[in-house]
This record gives structure tokens, sequence and C-alpha cells, in this order.
């Protein structure tokens, strides 16, 4: 019982360090298209699904394993972020005239921002089911090794 436990908790290191690799990379893209890329397309909709990838890694930073509705979860927090926008939060508080807590809360909702959100968590979710795929495959394997000796 001593190993696996040892098992499962070194497996779970590797998976935070993984993902933490994986957040990394995700944010470093996000800053080189922030910096260097001013077109019509990847800069505001490449960087949404980037954003809610990005939100994805770190989750599972935290919580490596479970939480099989993560991409779920992903979407609302992204949603939820969105919504002072929706709501016009910076209009109705007469924060226009200032500049952090407009681009902080963002004045513009457009529903393409939402789909994108949507986009990178059924990425993550898509991500879920091919590792729970080859979870099962692998303890399969081991299972049928054992079987045959």
């Amino acid at each position: 019982m001593r190993l696996l436990y040892r098992k499962v908790g070194r497996e779970r290191k590797r998976r935070r360090l993984v993902y933490g690799v994986v957040w990394i990379l995700l944010i470093g893209i996000e800053a080189l298209i922030a910096l260097f890329v001013h077109d019509e397309g990847i800069r505001p909709y490449g960087r949404d699904v980037l954003a809610s990838l990005a939100l994805y890694a770190l989750s599972r930073v935290f919580f490596p394993t479970g939480i099989r509705i993560m991409p779920l979860l992903t979407f609302l927090c992204c949603a939820l972020a969105e919504s002072p926008q929706y709501l016009q939060l910076v209009s109705l508080l007469h924060w226009e005239g200032n500049v952090f807590l407009r681009t902080l809360l963002g004045a513009t909702f457009d529903w393409r921002d939402m789909l994108c959100y949507l986009i990178g968590s059924l990425l993550a979710a898509l991500w879920e089911m091919v590792l729970l795929k080859l979870e099962k495959g692998k303890h399969s394997l081991v299972e049928n090794e054992k079987t045959s000796r």
C-alpha cells in the first residue's frame, strides 16, 4: 500500500510540473502575441482561446487529478471574468476615465470572446479524454503483464 501511495504521489508531482510548464509556455505565447501580433484574428481571438487553456493548466497545477468537470469550471470562470463587460460595469460606475480599471475590467463585451473561451475549454476537455484513454490503456497493459506471468 505504501509503495502505491508513493507512486501516486510521484505521478501527481509529475503532472503538476507538466501543467506548470504548459502554463508558463501559454502565458509566454500570450505575451508574444500581445507584443508582436497586431491583426484582427489571432490577437483578439487566439489569445482568448489560449487564456482559457492557460487557466485550465494553472488549475491543474493545484488539482492535477480528479475534478473531471475542470474544463467546464474553466469556461465558467472565463465567463465570470467577462461578466463586468456584459454588465457594462465601467460605464455604470462612471470609471471610463480610469485607464487601469477600464483595462482590468474591460469595456466592451463580445460574444465571440465567449465562443473562444468555449473552444479553449472544449480543447481542455478533449485533452482530458485523451489522457483518460491513455491511462486506461496503460493500466490494462500492466494488468495483462501481471496475468501473463
